[in-house]
């Protein structure tokens, strides 16, 4: 049989968050978003100067992670856990946060990290290339020159426009701390050689979502924590006083739990579960662009991501579990205890590996406007399913309480996981 606990809690916290301080629920999303978004810079340094720089940046973070964690395999688990800081709910919802490294303290080295990521890109721009000016240099490497495509290598060979001498002399002028600029450059090739609609589009919504958006972003949640909305001021409630406020809605909610679902509820519900499969069904379509491509590497990097996640989705629950599990859900308009621990992998593991995985490769693909459109597809869907989860799993501190469920913690045990809250089994 099917508990709402989770769903249950998620509603009680979200119905307390009206009730207390200045913060919104719509306020603390926007920065979770916009936080999310701004650790793309570093994927964006990368494709300016060396891919090198990715391991310093998620090292640290790992570092910022594991401080705060009950064992050091758990960021590793639990990747979304390095962009946003565990029992550091804005809405102070999981009490007292008992680590010695507190989340401001998690946020403040994060955002100096960025900021220095910000400068470091800016400045890279400025300076790169050999003596003549980038696009001078991009212009000379984007020559057409089929007879020697077999030497370039097999992500460039399709459209086949790049001179493969300016290609390999490239990383020979550059030096190995910008050696990825030459690969920047090639790629732009093949969006200047096709201007069909499906690139043209493909190239603005490159700009958009890989440019515009994370700067933009970063600015954004980089004045919003410093000014409001993460810990200090986001409410003006005690812990004591966020606790009651959230154990009395609880108590309400459980009055009206036998109530039938509203259609709206129910809509809401498949609509979720649909993204989940739509989500998953995209990252298994990337896979195959990237075999489409020529990008072997990544298409196992890619497979290696998914089939961790799903191994672990089906570890005591098989397929069968799964599907039982969206029917519940769908059919009460709520989502089920079971649905959320199954698909937590999908969310916390799977999801921000994606995402970056997807992003940095992106210039290997964007030779096929079918693989770019499909990669831009995918990257939104887990964005949206990371942001989703960060708010509810960190922010209403909902995260132990999935794993408690998980762990098949009875019912009197999952009740004082959650604050005691008196909710009817």
């Amino acid at each position: 049989m099917s508990t709402f606990r989770i769903s249950r809690h998620a509603a009680a916290a979200k119905k307390a968050v009206e009730r207390m301080g200045k913060c919104k629920a719509w306020q603390v999303y926007l920065f979770t978003f916009c936080d999310v978004l701004s650790h793309l810079m570093v994927l964006l340094l990368a494709w300016v100067s060396t891919a090198y720089v990715i391991i310093p940046y998620f090292a640290l973070h790992y570092a910022l992670a594991a401080l705060r964690a009950p064992d050091l395999l758990d960021p590793f688990k639990r990747p979304i856990t390095m962009l946003t800081p565990q029992k550091a709910s804005a809405f102070k919802l999981g009490g007292k946060d008992e680590s010695w490294f507190g989340g401001c303290g998690f946020y403040l080295v994060s955002y100096a990290i960025r900021t220095l990521v910000f400068f470091t890109i800016n400045a890279v721009v400025l300076t790169n290339g050999p003596k003549k000016s980038t696009e001078q240099a991009t212009k000379e490497m984007c020559t057409r020159s089929d007879i020697d495509c077999e030497r370039l290598p097999k992500w460039l060979q399709q459209e086949c426009a790049v001179d493969p001498e300016v290609y390999f002399s490239c990383f020979q002028k550059v030096g190995w701390y910008l050696s990825a600029s030459c690969n920047t450059r090639a790629a732009q090739c093949s969006l200047q050689a096709d201007k069909s609609f499906e690139v043209i589009l493909e190239e603005i919504l490159c700009f958009v979502f890989m440019f515009v958006l994370p700067f933009a972003a970063f600015l954004l949640a980089g004045v919003g924590w410093l000014c409001w909305i993460p810990q200090k001021l986001c409410c003006d409630a005690d812990d004591t006083f966020a606790e009651r406020v959230l154990k009395d809605e609880e108590l309400q909610l459980s009055e009206t739990a036998s109530a039938p679902p509203s259609a709206m509820q129910r809509a809401s519900v498949t609509m979720e579960v649909a993204f989940s499969f739509i989500d998953v069904l995209s990252d298994l379509n990337c896979i195959v662009a990237y075999v489409l491509t020529g990008n072997l590497m990544f298409a196992a990097c890619a497979l290696m991501i998914f089939l961790g996640s799903f191994l672990q989705e089906i570890y005591g629950a098989g397929v069968g579990d799964l599907l039982e599990a969206c029917r519940d859900s769908m059919a009460t308009g709520q989502l089920s205890d079971r649905y959320y621990y199954i698909t937590l992998p999908e969310k916390v593991f799977e999801a921000p590996l994606s995402l970056f995985l997807q992003v940095y490769t992106f210039i290997f693909v964007m030779d096929s406007p079918y693989a770019g459109l499909s990669f831009i597809g995918s990257m939104l869907l887990s964005l949206r399913s990371i942001t989703r989860m960060e708010y509810e799993l960190l922010h209403l501190d909902l995260m132990e309480i999935v794993l408690d469920t998980g762990a098949g913690t009875p019912a009197d045990a999952t009740a004082d996981a959650i604050g005691d809250l008196g909710a009817e089994p």
